[in-house]
């Protein structure tokens, strides 16, 4: 077997470190804000979040699926709008029973989804350009249906969200949506359906010419989100108990960031479900925390932002490390681990430092916590190139190991002076245990870098 197609041990191996990074992330975004405010940490919080992101796990789920066959699907918060608005009216309006109502719905969402799929196929047009018309058409349709006025449907849909189960007071539609997801996963991983979907994303040319016909599946997903969209309007109207014209507006970013933070590429060819779960988990939690501390929409926005470019800049790292091995040794292999390691950590410091910095300034309004914070964004910054050279086998990289065991040493010899620091002095202890031995490996394997 070549090199290039890594065993299934190396990809179990590549999958845990990525899980691990998400899991990483998403435990410091936890501890920052539970520090931050008094109340953030606490059962009723995370059961508010987990109740808050079914409409967004559904459509995340779908918008996974459009990414990894190299497509886009910007229509999908317009879509969920019209999709609300029609089971609006054919309750209130229409007189219909809640299941024929509830049809309605999900057949006009698998029409959007075909209308994207067949244009778009038919006439080899980018997905970009006919979703973003369907974004505008949909949008337009809500409001002409509902004479842009927002409408009340009360309890007759209420009963979807007011369930909970006893006990952890997790809602029907989180549940719903859970299971979705998982499912959604096995199919990408496990069936055949799965592998034409990473195939098309990554050469469809291939596909075609080996005597597949790309397009009923490409179709089949596209239907498929529209379904998922559908879903998440259902559940929208009963847990606001009304159909809102306006509603959905920013879905189609969010779910677009969810992905990305998760790993899935805007090119194609690559993505999990599950991933995207732990993005949408990140955002959820990042937009609770900065609503906690009094940020603004703005902020949010701007913190939203910046984090997924971070995500995309990461996952650029690793797939470059990933595509530039040398010779594989159990000493090379333990240094790599470590340098992916030093990946992570040198990340999670950058992220921690730059929200850090900005949770002070929100709260004291002095500009020298920016100051603060630009000093743990460049040790950050550091520590991960670091990683990302020992992961590359780069002599370079050992070099800068040495420079991090001697700053922790030095820092370590500081803070034992000053007894009171003895927390630091701990954190400082850790980090030269974690440097010293590895740089010595590093040394030891020096004939294995270049």
């Amino acid at each position: 077997m070549s090199e290039n197609s890594p065993t299934q041990a190396v990809r179990l191996r590549r999958a845990l470190a990525d899980y691990l990074g998400l899991v990483v992330a998403l435990l410091a975004l936890v501890a920052i804000f539970s520090f931050s405010t008094q109340n953030f940490f606490s059962a009723t919080t995370f059961r508010t979040i987990a109740n808050q992101i079914p409409s967004a796990m559904l459509i995340a789920t779908g918008m996974t699926y459009v990414l990894i066959i190299a497509g886009i699907d910007l229509s999908v918060g317009s879509v969920l709008s019209l999709c609300g608005i029609v089971l609006g009216v054919g309750l209130v309006q229409g007189g219909l029973p809640l299941w024929e109502a509830l049809l309605l719905a999900l057949l006009v969402g698998a029409a959007c989804g075909a209308f994207n799929g067949l244009v778009s196929i038919r006439w080899t047009l980018p997905s970009f350009i006919v979703t973003l018309g369907m974004m505008e058409i949909a949008r337009g349709g809500a409001h002409f249906i509902a004479k842009s006025q927002t409408l009340y449907i009360g309890s007759k849909v209420e009963w979807i969200a007011a369930w909970t189960m006893p006990g952890l007071g997790l809602s029907l539609p989180f549940l719903v949506a859970l299971v979705i997801v998982v499912a959604a996963q096995l199919v990408l991983t496990g069936t055949v359906f799965g592998r034409y979907l990473v195939a098309i994303g990554t050469n469809e040319e291939a596909v075609r010419l080996s005597g597949i016909d790309p397009r009923p599946v490409k179709l089949a997903v596209y239907v498929l989100t529209g379904l998922l969209v559908a879903l998440a309007a259902i559940i929208d109207c009963s847990r606001f108990q009304s159909a809102n014209p306006n509603a959905g507006t920013g879905f189609e970013l969010q779910a677009i960031a969810a992905a990305v933070i998760g790993g899935t590429s805007l090119m194609g060819g690559r993505g999990s479900v599950l991933r995207t779960f732990f993005g949408v988990l990140i955002i959820a939690v990042l937009n609770n925390g900065l609503a906690a501390v009094g940020a603004k929409d703005e902020t949010k926005r701007l913190v939203t932002g910046a984090v997924i470019i971070v995500a995309v800049v990461l996952d650029q790292y690793r797939q470059r490390s990933g595509s530039r091995r040398t010779a594989v040794t159990p000493l090379s292999k333990a240094i790599r681990l470590y340098g992916v390691l030093l990946l992570f950590l040198g990340a999670g410091a950058m992220a921690v430092s730059a929200l850090d910095a900005l949770l002070k300034l929100i709260a004291t309004g002095r500009h020298s916590a920016l100051a603060t914070g630009l000093g743990g964004v460049a040790a950050g910054l550091l520590v991960l190139l670091v990683g990302r050279g020992l992961n590359e086998g780069r002599r370079p990289a050992v070099y800068g190991l040495g420079l991090l065991t001697l700053a922790a040493l030095g820092g370590g010899a500081v803070f034992a002076a000053q007894a009171r620091y003895g927390l630091a002095a701990a954190a400082l202890g850790a980090a030269l245990l974690l440097c010293a031995p590895p740089l010595l490996l590093a040394v030891k394997a020096w004939k294995g870098f270049r």
